[in-house]
């Protein structure tokens, strides 16, 4: 029985930074790009055909996120972790770089500017963002 997982996906040329910036992230061009959350598989095909879908739409900026979206996710964390979340814990963000910053900005903002909490990952976009802060 094959997988999705085991089906390659060709990514060069695709402006990935693990694939098209493996001179800047790795020092040099010969390397296989591998590291933490590697997500180098296809999305399921309902994802991409949603995607096709909203975007023949002509305009693209300033969408809200639906009520059920946010539903989902509560749902989701209860059934998966037996969580019980609720709406005005969640909070958005354009993705796991941006969502470092705001928090290590936060930690230092609750110390008054004192930086001795600062939050560690092992994913280097995440850690250039927390070390830009002065972490």
């Amino acid at each position: 029985m094959t997988s999705p997982f085991d089906q390659p996906v060709a990514r060069d040329h695709t402006c990935s930074v693990k694939f098209d910036a493996r001179k800047a992230v790795f020092g040099r061009e010969e390397v296989i790009p591998v590291w933490v959350a590697d997500m180098d598989f296809a999305a399921p095909e309902a994802v991409t055909q949603a995607l096709v879908a909203r975007a023949q739409h002509p305009v693209y900026g300033y969408t809200l996120f639906p009520d059920s979206l946010f539903q989902s996710m509560i749902d989701w964390f209860q059934s998966r972790h037996g969580w019980a979340i609720e709406r005005d814990w969640i909070l958005m963000a354009p993705g796991g770089a941006v969502a470092a910053r705001g928090l290590s900005g936060l930690l230092g903002a609750r110390a008054g500017g004192d930086h001795s909490a600062a939050g560690v990952s092992a994913v280097f976009q995440l850690n250039k963002a927390v070390r830009s802060d002065g972490y």
